[in-house]
This record gives C-alpha cells, structure tokens and sequence, in this order.
C-alpha cells in the first residue's frame, strides 16, 4: 500500500509525503472500520 525507498546499506526505509498523506488516509479508513482488503481496493481503482 505504501512505497518506500531504501538506500543501499540503510537499516531504515523513507516515505515521501505523498505516502505520508496515503498512510494517514488508510488509518482513517481504518477507524471507520473499513477491512485492509476493501482499502487495498480503493487503491488499486
């Protein structure tokens, strides 16, 4: 659901604020009781 970029020899992963905005959506989704299932729909439409 989220891209992320890992640099060579990084332990970490970096989000752009563009996953930033889709994770904040998905955890709204989330509250509302809507399944990761049905979000990962949403997303890929």
């Amino acid at each position: 659901m989220l891209k992320s970029e890992r640099p060579p020899f990084e332990k970490y992963r970096f989000y752009d604020s563009e996953a930033i905005n889709r994770l904040q959506q998905i955890l709204v989704l989330r509250k509302m009781q809507i399944s990761i299932k049905d979000i990962l729909r949403i997303y890929q439409n």
